[in-house]
């Protein structure tokens, strides 16, 4: 029963990524200026009212850039979920960048997962990341999800899982397609700097460095 189930879960997530991935491409984040939904409001401190901050392509500075942070209280799950809107894009990578500043009781997430619809309704699981647990205490840190094969799919769900402290930041969660496009920023702290973990499945991609310059 075990296999049957696992063969399934696989099965649908085949049946999600089936687009090749060219990573010597630009990197161009399909996420920006997308809409979203959260499963509970953000806090007072770090908050998000029009519901934008998340996909405004913006990368901060863990401390002077706090106030393009989406923070929530408390160490219950939190999920996000994207419209990437109606027209396909082959997305192949996914990356949520978080803020740890234990100082302000400010963890990171145990775990992150990702999940993929075409209606909103169905959702797969198609990876999970756990975090290091010898993070410094202060810093940033990119959950990055690197597919096998890109996805056609319109909506991602990321489910950030309970955390280490009071309370987690979010400064933005990416979408990535590679293409001859780009827009990625240059300015401000470059994406590349962040630490990456991948999470393997169905025997992901290693190389996920892009173009920023």
């Amino acid at each position: 029963l075990e296999e049957f189930v696992f063969s399934e879960k696989v099965e649908k997530i085949n049946e999600l990524m089936t687009e090749d991935v060219d990573r010597t491409l630009n990197a161009k984040n399909r996420f920006d200026g997308k809409s979203y939904t959260v499963s509970k409001p953000a806090n007072d401190k770090y908050p998000d009212p029009n519901l934008e901050k998340l996909t405004n392509n913006q990368f901060m500075d863990v401390i002077y850039g706090h106030y393009n942070y989406v923070g929530w209280n408390g160490s219950d799950a939190v999920t996000v979920t994207i419209d990437a809107g109606e027209d396909k894009h082959k997305i192949a990578d996914v990356v949520v960048r978080t803020a740890r500043i234990k100082a302000y009781d400010i963890g990171t997430p145990k775990y992150v997962k990702l999940y993929a619809s075409n209606d909103n309704q169905n959702f797969v699981e198609i990876g999970k990341i756990f975090a290091p647990t010898d993070l410094p205490d202060s810093g940033q840190y990119s959950f990055y999800f690197s597919l096998a094969k890109a996805t056609t799919a319109r909506y991602f769900r990321v489910l950030l899982g309970p955390n280490d402290s009071h309370s987690i930041a979010v400064d933005e969660i990416l979408g990535l397609e590679y293409s001859e496009e780009q827009n990625l920023p240059t300015a401000n702290k470059k994406f590349d700097d962040s630490e990456i973990i991948y999470e393997y499945k169905h025997e992901l991609e290693d190389d996920t460095k892009y173009t920023t310059t």
